[in-house]
C-alpha cells in the first residue's frame, strides 16, 4: 500500500516543447506574428525607384533636357503605378505620392522650356542677323 495520496501529472510548461519554435496564443497562425501591425505599410518599390528617378532627372535637366524629360515620364508612371498598388496607406503610398508631384513638376518644367526655346526660335530670336 501507498501512503501518499495519487497526484496529477506535472503541468507542461508554457510555450513550445523544448524550446524551439514560436508560442503563439491561441486563434493566432505563424503567418500572421510576423507581418507589421497595421496591413502593408512597407516600402513600396515602384515609388521608390521613381522618386530616385525624379530626383536623377534635376540635374540632368541643366545638361541634357531629352534624358531628362525620359527619366520624368518613367518616373511619372512608376509614381502613379506604386499608388495604385499602395492602397493601404503607410510609407509606400507617401514616396509614391512624392514621386508623382515631383515628376510632374519636373516634367511640367521640361516642357515649359522646350514650349519657350522652340517658341523663341520660331520667332527668330535666336538667330543672329
Amino acid at each position: 500500500m501507498n501512503p501518499w495520496p495519487p497526484q496529477a501529472p506535472p503541468a507542461p510548461p508554457p510555450g513550445p516543447v523544448g524550446g524551439y519554435g514560436l508560442a503563439l496564443p491561441p486563434g493566432v497562425s505563424a503567418e500572421s506574428a510576423y507581418q507589421k501591425p497595421g496591413g502593408s505599410g512597407g516600402s513600396e518599390p515602384l515609388g521608390i525607384v521613381g522618386l530616385i528617378l525624379g530626383v536623377i532627372s534635376l540635374p540632368l535637366y541643366l545638361c541634357c533636357g531629352g534624358l531628362s524629360l525620359v527619366l520624368n515620364l518613367v518616373g511619372l508612371g512608376l509614381g502613379v503605378a506604386g499608388l495604385a498598388r499602395s492602397r493601404g496607406g503607410g510609407q509606400g503610398r507617401a514616396v509614391a505620392i512624392a514621386a508623382v508631384v515631383v515628376n510632374g513638376l519636373l516634367l511640367l518644367l521640361n516642357v515649359l522650356a522646350i514650349v519657350f526655346v522652340f517658341g523663341v526660335m520660331g520667332f527668330g530670336l535666336l538667330s543672329s542677323p
